[in-house]
């Protein structure tokens, strides 16, 4: 056998070499590879985690999208139910005022009626014209004498004498007549329509119908028709409230 020639040996050198080298960057493109795919796994792991969260987060919304739409269902049939209720009561109210105001005025006629004045006979002695004076409030026949004195007189205390003997309601409509016909001088003319032919008055009547209401029957003369008024006590003064014919 014949020994290598130094030549041969430095061939053999450069094809060992060459192959390491070969094998070395076949290796590290490998693991290139190999982060390559680790980073894009990661990369979807990453992007799996963001879609879940968000699927999460849609469903939260969407369960309380609902929740609330639940809500708003509930309340919109409570409030329906609560308008029919409402409409109800209100109309049952319309149809108790209406029976009290029916009932109210049936007490009132039937009371009025020539044939219950037995309820209580009450028949004062006549009281001149020229008699007439302010008796204040405190009673109904004493409202029936300050107002009479009122229309006698015809002046402007007279005026507000008469409206204090008034219940708030008829006094507003009596103030805005006065005041399109000219204020309290018209009441002059209003008190001679009233008693201008008056020679004296008598109560015939009175007839309680509560505590605080009574009718209030009288007449001018003998033979003058008998008028009927309704009294309203309030506070501690009796006022004309209605003439019932």
């Amino acid at each position: 056998m014949r020994p290598r020639s130094p030549l041969g040996f430095a061939a053999l050198g450069s094809v060992v070499l060459a192959g390491v080298v070969i094998f070395l960057i076949l290796q590290n493109r490998a693991e290139q590879r190999l982060r390559d795919d680790i980073r894009s796994l990661q990369a979807q792991v990453d992007e799996f985690a963001r879609l879940k969260a968000e699927n999460e987060r849609l469903n939260e919304l969407l369960a309380q999208s609902k929740s609330e739409t639940t809500a708003r269902s509930n309340q919109l049939a409570e409030l329906l139910r609560l308008r029919s209720e409402i409409g109800m009561l209100r109309q049952q109210t319309n149809e108790l005022a209406l029976l009290q105001a029916e009932n109210h005025n049936l007490r009132i006629a039937r009371a009025a009626a020539p044939g219950n004045l037995s309820l209580e006979p009450e028949m004062s002695e006549p009281v001149p014209r020229q008699q007439w004076t302010f008796m204040g409030y405190a009673t109904p026949e004493a409202t029936a004498q300050s107002l009479l004195w009122a229309l006698r007189e015809g002046d402007t205390n007279a005026f507000a004498a008469y409206l204090n003997g008034l219940v708030p309601e008829l006094r507003a409509k009596l103030e805005q007549e006065a005041a399109r016909r000219g204020g309290p001088a018209a009441f002059a003319e209003l008190g001679d329509h009233e008693t201008g032919g008056m020679a004296e008055y008598r109560i015939v009547g009175k007839i309680p119908l509560t505590e605080n209401r009574v009718l209030v029957r009288v007449q001018a003369g003998d033979a003058m028709p008998i008028q009927t008024f309704l009294m309203k006590k309030i506070g501690d003064d009796w006022k004309m409230a209605d003439e019932i014919k």
